[in-house]
């Protein structure tokens, strides 16, 4: 016998067993005896009737999700039905089941066999002891003598048949310990059915539980992404209409780049000026500002009067303060004294800075974490404060390109770690900055830079705080707006995983170096071939981030494209992060 309808056999096995006990019963109650044994079978009874409720009630729970009640109260009540065998039954109850179904079926035969041998054990099947209780069954209704009883058998026959007999009646009387084990036994069966029942809806709704958790990690995560996308937009338009000044051309804007998994993070910017007359004639060619959306500051106010400058804290107008305001109020004779004056004075003095600056004489100030003034406007306005410097006095800092790390010979590699940790925080930049003007081409190793502290000494190189630079020129037909493509994350992904650049590997090296559609071509042609070998040097998360790079088709409007990049890039990018961290910490 095979597959789930053994089930159905077991099943089969109680109601033989209950309707053995009740002919013996009939027949004790004829012979005089059955107050002598009463008690035992009471017992007998109630326990074959609680196992069969058991096993009944753990099938009805392990059927009644895979199956209409209709159905299962047919398989219940008729253990010969013929859906006991379909073969879809016994697929359900696997799925259902998982890794607890080749012990549960195994379980299922362990109760088959012991009702087997409670049912021979009670003489339910013995013809001796069946043909004595019909005896006795006739003896009740004082049969006729027209009746006819059956032949009588050989007195050795008749012997051993009553031997037989008074010998059930005699081991069911003084309570059997062989029936006390099979019962025992049964019990240990059907708990461990129940166990394996419960254990296994446990793990299916932990595992629903984690998949739950995971869209709602996932979801978050892309909220705060999509979020983040719109401020570095609103940053970049904000900074762009602040520089109002004929050098605007000569300015640019290194962003910081960060994994950001918390809203309203602040943006990082180290603003430069590549004209020296300009930077001489405003005292400034390198800055670094914190842009967020802080409504507490200090700013810096100087009266056009007097020149005075005066340090204030301000805020943000309150809209229902505003409202208020508007309302005139009774008007009141005030006494002039020096008091009230100072507080007028101090009053007038507090107000929200300018939300149109120079930001190009702006940064001319030396005060440090100072609010510069507001840009953008609401829902997108923005505090722009100068970052206070690691060194004292502050010294430009020189970018390093992630291209001239890859591909030097001079400066140390970079060791895997630190790779896989980079490619997560790219990754996740890349849904930050996509249809931004931070990032309106393709994502490469030339656009990500690093910036060395102090001077130009290697060691001091912040490999941990990538920037992605961006110009201030005007617009014009000439830099239109692009996607970047997927597949230059890709690559970005491929040559941090092997720690190599695409035109080292040998698959590029194959081919004419090229230009334009063709360079493309024939660089995502290379790419490819390459990324078959990902599963084995980072692993099948990193492999399956780099896949779905290679993979992707955005069309338009389409803007679902995030969610399945939190899902199939960000966080398997995660999941290896979070494996270097475990293996640094052991």
């Amino acid at each position: 016998m095979s597959g789930f309808e053994v089930a159905g056999v077991a099943l089969a096995a109680f109601p033989l067993i209950i309707s053995g006990l009740e002919h013996w019963r009939d027949a004790a109650k004829v012979s005089g005896y059955f107050w002598r044994v009463r008690k035992e079978y009471n017992i007998c009874l109630r326990e074959v009737q609680y196992y069969e409720i058991l096993y009944k009630r753990n099938l009805k729970k392990l059927l009644l999700l895979d199956m209409n009640p209709q159905d299962v109260t047919k398989l219940i009540n008729d253990p010969d039905n013929t859906l006991w065998t379909i073969k879809k039954l016994e697929v359900r109850m696997k799925q259902r089941l998982q890794e607890s179904y080749e012990l549960y079926m195994a379980t299922i035969h362990d109760i088959h066999e012991a009702s087997q041998e409670l049912k021979q054990h009670l003489a339910c099947e013995k013809p001796q002891i069946q043909d004595k209780i019909m005896e006795s069954r006739q003896d009740i209704g004082n049969a006729a003598p027209n009746s006819k009883l059956p032949p009588k058998s050989s007195k050795m026959s008749a012997a051993r048949a009553k031997l037989e007999y008074e010998t059930f009646r005699i081991r069911f009387s003084l309570g059997d310990p062989v029936r006390r084990t099979l019962f025992d036994r049964l019990k240990q069966y059907t708990e461990r059915l129940d166990r394996l029942l419960s254990s296994s809806d446990n793990m299916a709704s932990f595992y629903q539980a984690q998949n739950i958790r995971s869209m709602d990690s996932s979801s978050s995560l892309d909220t705060i992404l999509k979020k983040a996308s719109n401020h570095a937009k609103g940053i970049y338009e904000g900074i762009y209409k602040a520089w109002q000044c004929s050098c605007q051309h000569y300015h640019s804007a290194h962003l910081k780049l960060e994994h950001r998994t918390v809203p309203e993070l602040p943006f990082g910017i180290v603003l430069s000026s590549s004209d020296t007359k300009t930077s001489h004639k405003n005292d400034w060619n390198q800055k670094e500002i914190t842009c967020n959306k802080s409504k507490d500051c200090v700013f810096t106010r100087t009266d056009p009067a007097t020149g005075s400058v005066a340090k204030v804290n301000i805020s943000n107008p309150d809209p229902k303060a505003d409202s208020c305001s508007a309302i005139p109020a009774p008007k009141r004779r005030k006494l002039d004294t020096p008091c009230t004056r100072a507080r007028q004075m101090q009053k007038s003095t507090t107000k929200a800075p300018p939300s149109t600056i120079e930001l190009c004489k702006a940064l001319s100030n030396e005060g440090q974490g100072e609010c510069l003034g507001i840009i953008g406007h609401d829902p997108k306005s923005f505090h722009l404060h100068q970052a206070t410097p690691k060194s004292s006095p502050p010294e430009p800092k020189t970018p390093l390109t992630l291209n001239s790390l890859l591909s030097s010979s001079v400066l140390p590699g970079l060791p895997r770690r630190q790779r896989y940790k980079l490619a997560l925080l790219l990754a996740s930049s890349f849904a930050q900055l996509r249809r931004t003007p931070w990032l309106d081409s393709d994502f490469t190793k030339e656009k990500i830079c690093f910036f060395r502290e102090g001077g130009d000494d290697d060691e001091n190189i912040s490999y941990h705080e990538p920037f992605i630079k961006k110009g201030f020129k005007p617009l014009g037909p000439s830099n239109t707006k692009q996607d970047s493509d997927f597949s230059s994350l890709g690559i970005l992904l491929l040559e941090l995983c092997f720690g190599q650049r695409l035109e080292d590997h040998p698959y590029r090296k194959k081919h004419d170096t090229g230009s334009g559609d063709v360079k493309r071509a024939l660089d995502l042609m290379s790419a490819l071939k390459w990324s078959r070998d990902v599963s084995d040097e980072g692993g099948e998360n990193y492999a399956t981030a780099v896949k779905w790079c290679f993979l992707k088709n955005v069309k338009g409007g389409d803007d679902s494209w995030r969610s399945d990049m939190v899902k199939h890039v960000i966080e398997p990018l995660e999941k290896c992060e979070r494996y270097f961290g475990a293996v640094k910490a052991v």
